[in-house]
């Protein structure tokens, strides 16, 4: 389904009163559209500013209910189009279903599955963002209108709430910051800048479609500046160079000229922002090497590969990147970022599906996107591109891909198949209950992980210990398969323990980190903190209890071999307990990451 530009909006029987700027600029009738318009266009506005810290005790809470609500909408109609005929959403359900056996057969199935409250990388979300895909197929030209406003609306807001963040210095709360860089909206700057990326996309496309139009081209081409501007405080490299990609791709049929205009443009708005801040996108991309750069990045990708040796049809399962590699930390990439950073995902799009779906799924997500790309109709594939190119070297959140997918299912060509905005327009039955009632079941599990990061945020922020642990409880009974919450739970009756010096308090606290190694024993941080609270809170005298630590530190050595915070607690054990030779092993495998300590036995001989 194309969709028409300014020109083809004028056609004979077609009233040329004025419209709105947004109704002119992407074309269709000037009505607001009906309540399936408007709901996108609101939710696409949602995820792009929904962050208020403070709530909740991360940034991933605010969305999940609409982006559940949504995605499991969308997998209903992402069914109806599969029966259909329609080939993108054959191959798009087929992954769907591989990326729930790789779950299923994952080390950790609920974990793989349903992942955590601290992160979105389980295949829940994977679901999902395919069903955000399905909600954009076959919308009209309301629907279409309203989402690229809101698209450029809320990366508009994130680009102003940067500026405002650099300009205050940063603080708690919604103007807090990372490690000097602005977060926007997005609670971080690598999604923010991946955000605003698509929207600047989006904005000199629909100047590239103006032209001709001096006025209309310039008021696109200057919030196409202010965008890339807000790209650049974030600091985000791969961002920046997605946008100066697709917008020198998308103009470059309309001759040199436009191109060195949105050539100048970018430099301009990359200039005005450096000046702005220390941590900006172009200074960031003339450094070499250092924590964040591409050689951990190409590390962890050859980790992913020998990863996939061991399980290659259906992977390690969603979700389980970290563990499928973390054991594979080589000496470079402990030195290019410290070896105790965990990459929970493998900041590359197709390397991070292929370790945790196997070859089957990366091939079924292969087939989706060349037959959704194929034909594709539209300005929404250069938002879908530029957080694609984006999604080669960083994650995605669950803020970003839902509207990446919706805006490439708006774009999708859909002219040989069955239109699910007409079966939800004039269906009766089930063909109306079912996606209401799949709406209410998504709705229902999102709000249930909202009140569960809300008692997590709770508990962290209570004035005793004991209500600490009741939030903590009551949290695990919400979402009993969360692995992270176990720690949470040890944590705080390590706090009780300490606060009452009785014993069984610290035997609580003991069993409590048992229990959260138990619920995942390949995470070397797990074994690590168990090893803590046996040495504070363990039975029996301090040399049984350096013994069972020492035991802990060595099955988390075994998960990640170059974890510094791990050889140096080795290191120290050992040194305690007159074992230099043990000592010596680890403090040159510190040597190695430039920790050296003294040698407790002397200079090695």
């Amino acid at each position: 389904m194309s969709e028409p530009g300014v020109a083809e909006a004028a056609q004979p029987g077609v009233s040329d009163k004025p419209r709105s700027w947004l109704q002119m600029e992407v074309g269709g009738p000037s009505s607001l559209g009906g309540p399936t318009a408007l709901s996108l266009g609101g939710a696409v506005l949602f995820l792009a500013i929904a962050y208020l810290p403070g709530l909740w005790s991360t940034s991933y809470a605010a969305p999940r209910p609409i982006v559940f609500l949504g995605g499991t909408v969308g997998l209903v109609l992402l069914g109806r189009q599969a029966r259909g005929g329609n080939m993108a959403a054959r191959w798009l359900s087929g992954f769907v279903l591989a990326a729930l056996i790789s779950g299923v057969l994952a080390d950790q199935p609920w974990s793989s599955i349903l992942s955590a409250l601290e992160n979105d990388q389980g295949w829940i979300y994977l679901a999902a963002y395919a069903g955000w895909w399905a909600l954009g197929l076959g919308r009209g030209n309301d629907a279409k209108r309203l989402v690229a406003g809101a698209i450029v609306v809320g990366g508009l807001a994130n680009t102003l709430l940067c500026g405002v963040q650099i300009w205050v210095g940063g603080a708690p709360g919604l103007l807090d910051m990372s490690f000097g860089r602005p977060t926007g909206f997005m609670g971080n700057p690598i999604y923010a800048g991946q955000f605003m990326a698509g929207s600047a996309a989006l904005a000199v496309t629909i100047a590239r479609d103006n032209w001709k139009d001096l006025r209309r081209r310039w008021i696109w081409v200057t919030l196409f500046g202010v965008l890339v501007l807000g790209v650049n405080l974030t600091g985000t490299r791969s961002a920046l160079g997605a946008v100066a990609v697709v917008a020198v791709f998308v103009v470059r049929k309309l001759g040199w000229r436009p191109v060195l205009i949105v050539l100048v443009v970018m430099v301009a708005a990359i200039g005005v922002s450096s000046l702005l801040t220390g941590t900006s996108g172009a200074g960031r991309l003339a450094e070499t090497g250092g924590g964040g750069g591409l050689t951990p990045r190409v590390e962890m990708w050859k980790a992913g590969a020998q990863a996939l040796s061991e399980k290659p049809v259906f992977g390690w399962g969603p979700n389980r990147f970290a563990a499928a590699t973390t054991h594979r930390t080589t000496l470079e990439r402990a030195l290019a970022e410290a070896g105790d950073y965990v990459f929970n995902e493998a900041h590359n799009l197709v390397v991070d599906l292929t370790v945790t779906t196997g070859i089957v799924g990366i091939i079924l997500f292969g087939g989706f996107m060349f037959y959704a790309t194929r034909g594709s109709a539209g300005r929404f594939g250069t938002f879908s591109a530029a957080i694609g190119l984006v999604m080669l070297l960083e994650p995605t959140r669950i803020s970003v891909a839902p509207v990446a997918m919706l805006a490439l299912g708006l774009s999708t060509n859909t002219a040989n198949s069955p239109s699910p905005l007409a079966s939800d327009s004039h269906s009766r039955g089930a063909k109306r209950v079912v996606p209401m009632v799949a709406g209410l079941v998504g709705l229902g599990f999102g709000m249930n992980l909202l009140i569960a990061d809300a008692l997590v945020g709770r508990s962290l922020d209570a004035h005793n210990t004991k209500d600490s642990v009741r939030y903590l409880e009551r949290a695990e009974r919400l979402v009993s398969w969360d692995q992270t919450l176990r720690w949470q739970q040890a944590d705080a009756l390590g706090r009780m323990a300490r606060e009452t010096g009785q014993g069984g308090d610290k035997v609580a606290a003991v069993a409590a980190s048992q229990q959260a190694v138990n619920s995942n024993p390949a995470s070397y941080l797990n074994w690590m903190r168990f090893a803590d609270f046996e040495l504070e809170f363990g039975e029996g005298h301090r040399i049984q209890r350096v013994e069972r630590a020492k035991s802990h530190l060595k099955e988390a050595y075994e998960r990640n071999p170059w974890a510094t915070m791990v050889l140096i607690r080795l290191f120290e054990l050992e040194k305690e307990s007159g074992n230099c030779k043990s000592a010596d092993i680890w403090a040159e495998k510190l040597c190695l990451l430039n920790h050296c300590p003294p040698r407790p036995c002397g200079p090695k001989s």
